[in-house]
């Protein structure tokens, strides 16, 4: 017995000529589309993040890359648009990676760096960049941030005595700022 024609055929959905195999991920991101073109780059973002969970897409991290850019949040963009960049290349589809490009080559000057001075004696020194551990490794370096207000924190318990340091900067687009970490006794 041979399979029929209608037995034969593919379960799963035509794909369009994007490469979409997921029906809800193309639905999301048209919607995602739609949030931006209304304005609503929040639901634009939650929108594209949804359809990448259900299939990881470079159109779609490409799109994500313009609404997070609209949030403000351009060092998570620029990582989109590398991304769909990335996938271009691998897929050669060079209209993926004239956008991309174009993407990343907006982005970048707009990325606001941090650099982080600990004291000389910094064993034990514990740095917090608006809530999150900073890693050693990044002490001394340029750090990619978003623009806008930010809050620095440090501090270290030497001999029972806790030492602190906290210092709100605002970086600009494209701006460099130098935050050198003084530790002041708490008594």
């Amino acid at each position: 017995l041979l399979p029929t024609a209608a037995s034969a055929a593919p379960t799963r959905p035509a794909a369009d000529s994007r490469g979409w195999s997921n029906p809800r991920a193309l639905e999301l991101a048209k919607e995602a589309i739609e949030a931006k073109k209304a304005g609503n780059t929040q639901l634009c973002v939650e929108k594209d993040q949804a359809s990448l969970a259900l299939e990881d897409h470079p159109y779609v991290k490409l799109h994500l890359a313009s609404c997070l850019t609209g949030t403000g949040k351009l060092v998570e963009a620029l990582t989109k648009a590398k991304d769909a960049l990335g996938a271009g290349i691998r897929n050669g589809d060079e209209d993926l990676q004239r956008s991309a490009q174009a993407r990343v080559t907006e982005l970048l000057p707009r990325i606001a760096h941090l650099k982080l001075l600990l004291p000389k004696e910094s064993s034990g020194v514990k740095v917090t960049f608006d809530g999150v551990p900073v890693r050693q490794a990044l002490f001394k370096q340029r750090i990619a941030v978003d623009p806008g207000d930010h809050v620095v924190d440090a501090e270290r318990t030497e001999k029972g005595d806790r030492q602190l340091f906290k210092e709100r900067i605002t970086l600009g687009e494209g701006e460099e700022k130098t935050v050198e970490i003084v530790l002041k006794p708490t008594n």
